[in-house]
């Protein structure tokens, strides 16, 4: 049992000083273990024809308040 589920996020790196990686837009739960870094690589990472889940359903009926969402 993990205190906390894997998480993936792509994020965004604002700096790397000496051993430290700092970022930002991380969306995962805090104390979740960063198991490995990769470059995001547009070619391989996007995909098309992709549903979100839960997060579909809700956009569909409005549940979600417009400044929450990034255009």
């Amino acid at each position: 049992n993990r205190p906390n589920h894997i998480g993936f996020s792509i994020v965004k790196i604002k700096s790397i000083k000496k051993n430290k990686m700092y970022f930002t837009e991380v969306d995962v739960l805090d104390g979740t273990p960063l198991l490995d870094i990769k470059p995001y690589v547009k070619y391989f990472d996007s995909r098309d024809n992709v549903v979100s889940g839960w997060l579909d359903k809700h956009f569909k009926s409005g549940n979600i308040p417009d400044n929450t969402i990034i255009k």
